[in-house]
């Protein structure tokens, strides 16, 4: 059945990619059992209430001193990462890039600071809402906890 349901997208990629989950399920089972509370974590990351994964297009992404829509286009993940108040930006996927090339060009999850965001990619974060919130006055605060970890960084030699 799951066969029956595969499709391609007009550019040949597959839209459907299907998982045998019974050893990752396994697994998470064990893990959840052997760790009290973990269980509890990844049904809140996955259930859709509160914070949880969720995904946003880059074009409907609002942020930026105005906010505007799709302002975090042509900016790196890491300039990305550090914008938001209510939400950890965790991922990219890139609908045209076929998931064989991922690593070599720092998609995925947990990419690399250096990739350039595109309009059709889809940001991957953990938040309590689909719209995260943008503030620009995180900025100069996460440039001063840089600073204050290159300080201590130099300090106890830690480079």
């Amino acid at each position: 059945y799951v066969d029956a349901a595969m499709f391609s997208h007009p550019n040949g990629q597959d839209v459907l990619i299907p998982l045998d989950l019974s050893v990752f399920l396994n697994s998470l089972l064990f893990s959840c059992a052997a760790q009290p509370g973990l269980g509890k974590v990844i049904l809140e990351l996955l259930n859709f209430e509160g914070n949880c994964i969720r995904r946003r297009k880059a074009i409907n992404l609002r942020s930026g001193i105005d906010l505007s829509y799709g302002d975090c286009i042509g900016k790196t993940f890491g300039e990305l990462r550090i914008e938001f108040t209510t939400a950890i930006f965790i991922g990219i996927v890139r609908p045209d890039v076929h998931q064989s090339k991922y690593r070599d060009q720092g998609l995925g999850l947990c990419p690399s600071s250096d990739t350039i965001i595109e309009k059709d990619d889809l940001l991957i974060f953990i938040g309590p809402k689909s719209n995260p919130e943008s503030c620009v006055s995180m900025l100069g605060q996460f440039r001063a906890y840089e600073a204050t970890a290159l300080e201590l960084s130099k300090k106890y030699q830690l480079s």
